[in-house]
């Protein structure tokens, strides 16, 4: 049945960006018109971190974030059926000097990403850039699904061009490779809710005390490794850019816990930059403030 679905997939993938397009307008319908999706905690989210903004300009936001939403689903479908010069189309990594110093410094590196824009266009892009392009190896982690179908599914779909993928209850395995002496790269999306209180840490984030996952910055303590947060933009209709960005760089001075609390901090700041400059495309679905301290 999996396999069925992956050739479908892989067949609807072929079809052209405006018939995508039109099953994004049917897919705003469904979801905003008829269903109303997590309308209620949308709101409250755009309320809470944006107290100053007027009703008008929150319904706005929530309005085009509705559009990102719908677009975000049909990106990651048509991504199924992408070849590797539809990838180098859709999301480039900018070389600049962080991206330099990631592919020519010695040691193991890792590139922090937040749910903003198309995070699952990241995994392919880099696939095809670092690993096909400049033969770094790159491994990734994954938020468990409940569904082992289709997280075999996205999991395949993600490794297509290169990579391997490591569910997030499985960090030993991630640390071994990263301490060792075959140069790898770990991407992250690294803004998860926390799983429980004991992994907390407590950040002022959108105006709200906001418990942020500590696994970044632990791996990066334990591995003593650079971290770079890749700045995602878009450049035109179902198109981006990656834009690595110097993060942390390893302290022997430093305590791990300074260390955790130092990648967690700077991580914090750089992404509300983005949200705050364009909110409409950041998971506003998500329940990020779940777990309160």
């Amino acid at each position: 049945m999996q396999r069925i679905l992956s050739l479908i997939l892989r067949w609807l993938g072929k079809l052209p960006w405006f018939f995508w397009d039109g099953v994004g307008k049917v897919l705003y319908f469904f979801l905003v018109v008829l269903l109303r999706y997590r309308q209620a905690v949308i709101l409250e989210n755009l309320q809470k971190a944006f107290p100053e903004k007027r009703k008008d300009e929150i319904r706005l936001i929530q309005i085009q974030f509705y559009k990102h939403l719908c677009n975000l689903m049909i990106e990651t479908l048509k991504s199924f059926g992408f070849s590797r010069q539809e990838v180098k189309k859709a999301i480039r990594i900018v070389e600049n000097d962080a991206t330099r110093e990631i592919l020519n410094r010695d040691s193991n590196a890792i590139l922090l990403f937040g749910h903003y824009h198309n995070w699952e266009f990241i995994t392919q892009g880099c696939g095809v850039y670092f690993t096909g392009e400049k033969q770094q190896h790159m491994i990734g982690f994954y938020k468990t699904i409940r569904n082992k179908a289709v997280e075999s599914l996205m999991n395949t779909n993600r490794t297509r061009f290169g990579g391997d993928m490591f569910s997030d209850r499985q960090p030993r395995p991630v640390i071994k490779i990263l301490t060792g002496k075959n140069k790898t790269l770990l991407g992250m999306v690294a803004d998860q809710t926390p799983p429980g209180r004991d992994q907390m840490f407590v950040i002022e984030f959108l105006g709200r005390p906001t418990p942020f996952f500590t696994g970044p910055g632990w791996i990066a303590a334990a591995a003593r490794v650079p971290v770079y947060y890749g700045r995602m933009v878009q450049t035109g209709s179902h198109q981006y850019k990656i834009i690595p960005e110097k993060l942390f760089e390893p302290d022997p001075t430093l305590s791990k816990e300074e260390i955790i609390q130092a990648i967690t901090l700077a991580y914090a700041r750089k992404l509300e930059a983005q949200i705050r400059e364009f909110p409409q495309f950041w998971l506003w679905s998500h329940r990020r403030w779940k777990y309160l301290p």
